[in-house]
């Protein structure tokens, strides 16, 4: 890879048996990245919202795609970044195709410092890799490996016919690598439920992806936004507001729902109390639920359009891989 010092890899198409069985001990897969460091330039970085970008690395020399099976990760390693001053190692999930020609794209969330560091119990420093990313130069390398422990449940899923997946943030990124091939592949026929959870709308990575695939007959999106009720009502002691944002994402009619669930569970004194109410709402809107599109919650009544998606598209059999 010109402009990086690390040692490169070609990936000739036909080997004899000795070379292959070298290679496998230097491959953990059908991945193009070996089980040593190796370092790749960075090509082109996009900014997705405040505190997230896409960023574009090279290949190895000699290899045309990525290749890296789904569901799988590749590890980063920022030199001298960890705050002691070692070697900062991270996994990451590639958002893009594993086919891709001549690079991939990582979904990078920058964590800033948090709190005051006389609590340490609230405290949390700046992201060592995130923000030794966030100042890497176009051009600049960063050094990558895949290993056997990188390896998941491995693509395709057989048997299964639904598959339920529940993401926060930037742990979006291994379900839109698991996505693109659940919906982009022809004649698979596994019927897929994304509960997605953010702080505010603009918080949602992925957006347009997302909502690109929700139009997908066996792809259902739904976008939970919101703080937890004991962060959002009980410390601020006040009704929560709907989030900015959040009548672009659902059908005004849910937004109507759960205006009124929102303003039942505000009387509610307990954690018992609330379930109950919420079990009661459900039963009596159970039926149009299930027809409402597009759906989204809000973040504190989360259990009520979650206990629907369940009673509606969790009755086949199913498999977690978050």
């Amino acid at each position: 890879v010109r402009g990086c010092s690390a040692e490169t890899t070609s990936l000739p198409t036909a080997m004899p048996l000795s070379m292959k069985r070298a290679r496998e001990s230097e491959y953990a897969s059908c991945c193009v990245l070996p089980t040593h460091w190796v370092e790749l330039p960075l090509l082109q970085r996009t900014q997705i919202n405040h505190d997230t970008q896409l960023l574009d690395f090279g290949l190895p020399e000699g290899a045309s795609t990525l290749q890296l099976p789904t569901c799988a990760c590749i590890l980063l390693q920022a030199p001298a970044a960890e705050h002691g001053g070692e070697n900062a190692v991270r996994p990451y999930t590639p958002v893009s195709r594993e086919d891709l020609p001549g690079r991939f794209q990582l979904m990078i969330k920058v964590y800033q410092e948090w709190g005051d560091q006389r609590y340490p119990h609230s405290y949390r420093p700046a992201g060592a890799v995130s923000n030794f990313l966030a100042n890497l130069s176009l051009g600049g390398c960063a050094q990558f490996k895949h290993i056997g422990a990188n390896l998941k449940i491995s693509y395709p899923f057989v048997g299964v016919r639904t598959i339920t997946m529940i993401a926060v943030g930037a742990g979006i990124a291994p379900m839109i690598q698991a996505l693109h091939k659940l919906l982009e592949t022809k004649d698979d026929d596994t019927h897929v439920v994304l509960l997605y959870g953010n702080r505010t709308v603009p918080d949602i990575l992925m957006r347009d992806r997302l909502e690109l695939w929700a139009s997908h007959p066996r792809f259902r999106f739904i976008p939970v936004v919101g703080s937890r009720w004991n962060t959002n009502v009980r410390v601020n002691m006040q009704a929560p507001k709907l989030p900015e944002g959040f009548e672009e994402l659902s059908n005004p009619r849910l937004i109507h729902l759960s205006k009124e669930l929102q303003e039942q569970l505000w009387g509610c004194t307990s954690n018992e109390e609330r379930m109950v109410v919420q079990e009661a709402h459900l039963e009596r809107h159970a039926e149009e639920l299930r027809s409402l599109e597009p759906v989204a919650e809000l973040g504190w009544v989360n259990q009520h359009v979650i206990k629907t998606v369940s009673y509606t598209h969790l009755t086949l059999p199913t498999k977690r891989i978050v």
